[in-house]
This record gives C-alpha cells, sequence and structure tokens, in this order.
C-alpha cells in the first residue's frame, strides 16, 4: 500500500504465555511490511518476581534476521550457530536464520534473585530471495560500540543498525534497513532526507507530530513515501525510526518461519517435528513444539 500521508497501526495484544503480554504492531491487516521489516514485537515493560523471569524455550526460524534491540533489563540469547550472549540495555542482536536456525531467549539465572524488569523491541527482517537460503550469521554490538549523535541541539540519536545521518553502525543487513533510537530533551522540529524508501515511527513515550497530527506513545505511524520528512517532538520524548527498501515479492508467514515460497515452510515444518533443526547448545532439554 503506497502511503501519501501518516497511518498510525494499532497493535493486538499476544499472550507468550508466563505473564508475558506484548504488543504486535506487524504484521497488520492493512500495512503487511515496512522495507523487509515485516513483523514488529513491543516488550512494554514486562515484571517478573523473584525466581520468575522471561522463558522463550528453543524454536526455529527460516527466511528472516530477527532484530533485538533491548531497552530494559537482560536477555539471554543462546541460538545453534553457538552464539551465547547475555543483552543489556541498548545492545543489539541481529540473528540470521538463513535456511534454518533454532533459539532461545531467557531471563538471566542471576537475575531471578531478584524482581525483574523487561522492555524490548523485536523484529524480523525478510531476507532477500536470493539470500533465503544463506547460512546462519549472528552479529552483535554493545551499546558501547553504537555510533551516538547529537542530531540537532536538544535531539540525540544512536543507530542501531544500518547508516544515516553520517552514522554507520557495525550492525548492518539486508535492504540497507536503519534503526535510530532518538530522545529529545527539548522540544523541536527536525527535517531530514528519507534514508530509505519505506519508513516508520515508533512513538516509544512522549509525543511527536506529523503533518499537524500528534501521536502519543506508544504508537507506530508508517510514514508517507517522500524525499523530505519533518517530525516535530515535546521535551522527554523518545521514538524510534525503522524502514528500508521494499521486499522483492510478497512473503509467507507462519508461526517463526517466513519464505517466499510456502514449499520452503513446510520442508521446515517437518524438519521441525522431527527434530532435523541443530540444537542450542546449553538449552537442548526442551523446546516449543510444532503447532497443531
Amino acid at each position: 500500500m503506497l502511503l501519501t500521508s501518516p497511518q498510525a497501526l494499532n497493535p493486538h495484544s499476544k499472550d507468550l504465555g508466563e505473564g508475558m503480554r506484548i504488543a504486535r504492531y506487524l504484521p497488520h491487516h492493512e500495512l503487511q511490511a515496512i522495507g523487509p521489516f515485516i513483523f514488529f514485537d513491543h516488550m512494554p515493560g514486562l515484571e517478573f518476581p523473584v525466581g520468575k523471569g522471561a522463558d522463550v524455550r528453543a524454536h526455529p526460524h527460516i527466511g528472516l534476521s530477527t532484530l533485538s534491540y533491548l531497552l530494559e533489563g537482560r536477555m539471554h540469547h543462546r541460538d545453534s550457530s553457538g552464539c551465547d550472549v547475555i543483552l543489556s540495555p541498548g545492545d543489539v542482536l541481529l540473528m540470521t536464520s538463513g535456511h534454518g536456525i533454532a533459539h532461545s531467549e531467557r531471563t538471566p539465572a542471576e537475575d531471578r534473585h531478584q524482581p525483574s524488569r523487561l522492555q524490548m523491541l523485536q523484529f524480523w527482517l525478510a531476507l532477500p530471495k536470493s539470500h533465503e537460503q544463506m547460512d546462519p550469521a549472528v552479529a552483535r554490538a554493545t551499546v558501547s560500540e553504537l555510533p551516538v549523535s547529537e542530531i540537532q541541539a536538544g535531539l540525540q540519536g544512536r543507530l542501531a543498525i544500518g547508516s544515516f545521518v553520517d552514522m554507520s553502525s557495525p550492525v548492518s543487513s539486508h535492504l540497507n534497513p536503519v534503526l535510530l533510537d532518538l530522545s529529545a530533551e527539548t522540544a523541536g522540529s527536525w527535517s531530514f532526507n528519507s534514508p530509505a524508501a519505506e519508513l516508520a515511527l515508533f512513538v516509544l513515550s512522549g509525543e511527536v507530530s506529523l503533518e499537524d497530527q500528534t501521536y502519543t506513545g506508544p504508537c507506530l505511524v508508517a510514514l508517507p513515501r517522500t524525499e523530505q520528512q519533518t517530525i516535530s517532538y515535546q521535551a522527554g520524548s523518545r521514538f524510534v525510526l525503522f524502514g528500508g527498501e521494499p521486499l522483492d515479492g510478497r512473503r509467507h508467514l507462519w508461526w517463526n518461519l517466513v519464505a517466499s515460497d510456502p514449499a520452503l515452510i513446510e520442508a521446515a515444518k517437518l524438519r521441525w517435528k522431527q527434530g532435523e533443526f541443530p540444537l542450542v547448545p546449553g538449552d537442548n532439554e526442551e523446546f516449543i513444539p510444532l503447532p497443531e
């Protein structure tokens, strides 16, 4: 759908179990994707008591890159490529599944000795058809490794992925996606040249205005295709700009599997059901079964 004006996309609530209820913004019935971003979840400050935490058991992916951007708390990521890391606030993890990867996401064991809180943005980026069957790969950057810039007086930006406004993140992906985390100390207005054909703005907190329409966080707004964008914001606002180039055709989504050809999904379903995906080292005693 070609947008000519900003459009707010309302989420639907999704229960992941174990008290983990999140807001799912993409895919949306009015817009399947924003550039390669075909999936977007916001975990909005989940609270865990002592002894509890996030426990997303091992599960498979194909045909995509998962992009995790941690805002609060910590997350222990392990996957079948051998990556075993604990993410802290501001860290970025890009896990590219290619022909197949399995991973788990849990609150670190040491964090369960006291109440904890988790807030995270998680995206799926569909791979171009030419890379759907590539070997899995994982890239990670800590918050100290991400470039930070004073975009203009009173507006600071941290670039999580891609290249934009004279910054380049150590993390990049296919179709040149960008994700810029912006924090406003003072009210203002920012005009910029669009870094990609398809863009969206996720307002985490505060208020932003686009074309005389005001949006209050949390809120996702798909932006029109224009060469220049202008965003007005209030002091204390925090918002995330993300997007990329359009996909090279429709993508099919089923559970955690993405592909341009449904046959690839059917094959992956059978592989997971028959235990043919590689195991997750250190977390291979339990897994999420294939939905019936």
